[in-house]
Parts: structure tokens; sequence; C-alpha cells
């Protein structure tokens, strides 16, 4: 029996999402059976998706012809059918929200376009969007202009969860990185997250930017992770040892869920130590520990075997646990 590659995907450690949305196929069940046979494990959404859902078909015509009888207002009419749509995909979805603690299944939900210059009006939007739906696996898309930035600040703040769109620089994404980690409690633990994801894949993704070649960037994007999370390990204090980061344990096995504390200052320092000697070793750490990839993946980005990434792997592991530990 062929492999499903969405099923696929999800076993190697992704979340895949449909990214699209409309009411039939809620309550048809094919979102539901998406979920089940595929492995899907989001939804996205944005006006062009509802304008496509509400303008073919006839599932909102009963809603359209109630709101247009009470008077209703075109942006009033618009939330009206939008939240009744991401609010019952959230019902779909929320077995999956609670089965990973709210790691996955979430159904994100745009602010207005015409606020992406405006703070203050997308930080009420956002709100506004997230009360009125009502779920706690909604995820508010807020653009990474540079008035969003202290929105997403503010609003993972209030606890909303925040979905960044629009990241055209690495600049920018160290900006929005920033942004949410300022937006965190204090002692908050560091986890992979849908805002991580969702800039990674937006560098990745982008023919905006000028790399030379797709290896550069990724390795590249390891090396602005490391610098974020260590900068904020710095900005909170986290000098002594315990600064928590949950990413990748320092064993040779893939990521686990048990993943122990791991003090970054200390990573840090230490892996500096380790480029001197053994600048491949290090790369492999990046790689994997704060990008995230897999064995497989860090032996495409280096161009080198996977018995040579597991072999350095192993020997950077030794050699890290050693010196953090004097």
């Amino acid at each position: 029996m062929k492999t499903n590659p969405l099923v696929a995907l999800g076993r190697a450690g992704q979340s895949p999402w449909i990214d699209y949305i409309h009411r039939g196929m809620i309550a048809s069940g094919e979102l539901a059976r998406r979920i089940a046979e595929d492995g899907i494990r989001g939804v996205t959404s944005n006006p062009t998706i509802f304008e496509k859902a509400v303008s073919s078909g006839s599932d909102y015509d009963a809603q359209i012809r109630a709101l247009a009888r009470a008077g209703a207002k075109l942006l009033e009419a618009y939330k009206a059918i939008v939240t009744d749509d991401i609010r019952a995909a959230a019902d779909v979805l929320r077995p999956v929200y609670d089965a990973t603690r709210g790691d996955d299944g979430y159904v994100s939900l745009e602010v207005d376009p015409d606020l992406a210059r405006d703070t203050r009006a997308t930080i009420a939007r956002a709100r506004e969007l997230f009360d009125a739906v009502g779920r706690p696996n909604v995820m508010i898309k807020i653009p990474g202009t540079k008035e969003g930035l202290p929105a997403v600040e503010e609003t993972i703040a209030a606890g909303i969860p925040v979905n960044v769109t629009l990241i055209f620089s690495v600049r920018r994404y160290e900006e929005v990185a920033e942004a949410y980690l300022r937006g965190e409690a204090p002692n908050h633990t560091l986890q992979p997250t849908a805002l991580v994801h969702e800039v990674f894949l937006r560098l990745v993704e982008s023919d905006t930017l000028e790399w030379r070649g797709r290896a550069q960037f990724i390795a590249l994007a390891a090396t602005q992770i490391r610098k974020v999370l260590v900068d904020h390990a710095r900005r909170r204090g986290a000098i002594k040892r315990g600064a928590n980061f949950q990413r990748s344990s320092l064993t040779l096995d893939s990521v686990s869920a048990e993943v122990p504390t791991v003090d970054l200052l200390s990573l840090d320092d230490a892996l500096a130590s380790l480029a001197a000697r053994s600048p491949r070793q290090s790369e492999v750490v990046e790689l994997r520990f704060f990008g995230g990839l897999s064995t497989a993946e860090v032996a495409d980005v280096l161009k080198v075997s996977e018995r040579t990434v597991k072999d350095d792997w192993k020997a950077a592991r030794a050699w890290l646990r050693q010196d953090m530990e004097r």
C-alpha cells in the first residue's frame, strides 16, 4: 500500500496545514477526514480564501440573507461569517490541539490587511477576533511590518496565539522573533511554535531573497535562531546555569518528547570553542539543535554522508557534554 506523503511528513516531525477553508468542508466532514486520514494539523485562512468560499456555491446564502435582513454592514457581516467558520473548524481541530498540548491543531484568522501600518488598531482587532471566535486554538495572523512588531509582542503577551506573515528579510525575521520572545511570560519555556515554523518557512520559500543556494540559507537561519535564543537568555537574566530551551536533546537519537533542559549560554560558549576545534561538528550541532534538522537533512545541507553526520554528532555531543560539565 502506497504511503500517504502527508502522513509521512507528519512522521518526519512536520505539521501539514490546509491553506483554504469553506463551510462545506467542515459540515460535510471533509476536514475531519483530512485530519484523520491525511494527518492535517492546522488550517489557514485569509480574506481572499473567504471571498472564494462565499462566492462559490450556496453554503452561505441563508446566513447572508439573514444578515441583510438584519441590516448588517459589510464588515459586520464579514466578521459574522468568518468567525462562524473559524469557530467550527477550531472545534474539529480541538482534539489535535488537546493531544499535542497546544503545539498543533490551530486555525489561523487574519487581521484586516488595511491595518498593517496601524499598531494600535492591529492589537485591538486581534483581540476582537480572538474573543469573537472564543476558542483557544485560534491563531491570529499579524503581518511582519515595522508597525506589526509591537502588535506581535503585545498580542502574545495577552495570551493570544500569533501567526506572523510577510517576512521578507533576515533582519525582519530577527525582529519578529525578538518581538515574540519579549511577549512571552518571563518563565516561559522556549518550544518550537507555530510562529517559528511560519517565519522559517516564509524565509525558505520566499523567492524575493537572494541566496547562493538553499543549503546556505538554512545554515544561516539556524545561526540566526541560535543568536536570537542566546540573546533572549541573556535578556532574561539567565546568566546562571539552567536557562531552559526545549528543542532537541543532545543524544544521537532523533528529537524525543522528553527533552532535558540545556543551559543556552554555556552551550553557546562551548559551541564557539568547538567551532575552533572542528567547524563541521559545530555546524552539525547548530543545524540539529537550533535548526531542528534531521540527520538526513543535515547531510544534504553540508553535502556529506549521513554516516559522517552521525559520527560528527556523536563526537560533538561527547565533547560538548565534557566541556559544559567542567
